[in-house]
């Protein structure tokens, strides 16, 4: 190859430098700087949507009713966990978010939903808390759609 290379006269051993060059430019154009700048942007419009959602949750700390939600009317769970949890997920029409509901112990239950909205998802654990279950551990985590999450909840019963 460089005896070749050596035959080729001054010009054009200067022309296949030239375009050696210009190859790895390219090169390093494709693999170096396209990818960088499409995760810096990736993550630039991340930040953005981040800030756009903290400033969601921000505003909507103030529709909130002053001094947390009322306790009134709190009952003792009557049935199974699950029969209630099953209950209150059928009467706010969020079944088909349900994708798994296991049994912890004998007064704690697992529930998942994907891709719920977060306002239902307030709305039912409003009336779970109403119902005399409490939220022991909650994983919330976010979706591709702006409303919607994926949740984990851990449920126990409020009254002993």
């Amino acid at each position: 190859m460089l005896a070749r290379l050596k035959q080729l006269s001054g010009r054009e051993q200067l022309i296949l430098g030239i375009a050696g060059l210009a190859l790895l430019g390219l090169l390093f154009h494709a693999i170096v700087l396209e990818p960088y700048q499409r995760s810096y942007q990736q993550l630039t419009d991340d930040i953005e949507q981040s800030e756009l959602d903290l400033d969601w949750m921000r505003d909507a700390v103030f529709k909130l009713p002053v001094g947390g939600p009322k306790q009134v009317g709190l009952s003792t769970p009557k049935g199974s966990l699950t029969t209630l949890v099953d209950k209150q997920v059928r009467s706010r029409n969020m079944t088909n978010k349900l994708s798994q509901m296991s049994r912890i112990s004998d007064s704690q239950l697992r529930v998942r939903f994907k891709a719920v909205d977060f306002n239902q998802l307030l709305n039912l654990i409003g009336g779970l808390n109403m119902s005399g279950l409490k939220v022991k551990d909650i994983r919330i985590t976010p979706t591709d759609l702006p409303a919607d999450v994926d949740v984990t909840l851990v449920l126990i019963s409020a009254i002993k």
